[in-house]
């Protein structure tokens, strides 16, 4: 009997964005703090009625969800890990 890990894996993420959101209801006055704290409390409510029903989460989704768990945890002042994007090189590409 072999076990397939990419399926574990994949619900594992659910879990730890089940996780996350919880967290993230529970100091959700710190979203206050944050830029579009109405959207992200609008977001936040809106998983959260999906953990209600039982919905699984999409990829997106669950990259969302940690980003408002970054944003609890900074606006709280502790250490959080930032987004970032490397703006595309304007120059010559060779190859």
């Amino acid at each position: 009997m072999s076990r397939d890990s990419f399926d574990r894996g994949k619900e594992q993420a659910q879990r730890s964005a089940r996780a996350n959101l919880l967290i993230v209801i529970a100091n959700i006055h710190y979203l206050d703090r944050a830029k579009d704290s109405e959207r992200h409390r609008k977001a936040a409510n809106d998983f959260n009625g999906m953990i209600k029903r039982n919905e699984q989460f999409s990829p997106g989704q669950i990259s969302y969800i940690e980003g408002l768990y970054e944003k609890i945890w900074k606006a709280a002042g502790y250490d959080a890990c930032n987004l970032h994007i490397d703006k595309k090189r304007k120059g010559l590409r060779f190859g």
